[in-house]
C-alpha cells in the first residue's frame, strides 16, 4: 500500500494553513480523523466547553 503523504502534505500547508513541522508532528491517526469526510466540526457551544475543559495556560 502506497500512502499519499505529499498530496497530504500540500493539502495541509496550502488548505489547511498547517506548518510543515505541525503536518509532520501529526500522529498519522489524527490525520487521518482530520481528512475524514464524516468527523463532524465543532459548533460553538462544543468548542466553548472544549476551551473550558481544556484551558490555555
Amino acid at each position: 500500500m502506497s500512502w499519499p503523504f505529499q498530496a497530504w502534505h500540500r493539502l495541509a500547508v496550502r488548505h489547511l494553513h498547517l506548518d510543515p513541522s505541525e503536518f509532520w508532528a501529526m500522529p498519522l491517526r489524527d490525520w487521518l480523523v482530520l481528512i475524514s469526510p464524516d468527523t463532524p466540526a465543532l459548533d460553538r457551544t462544543a468548542l466553548t466547553q472544549l476551551m473550558k475543559d481544556y484551558p490555555d495556560d
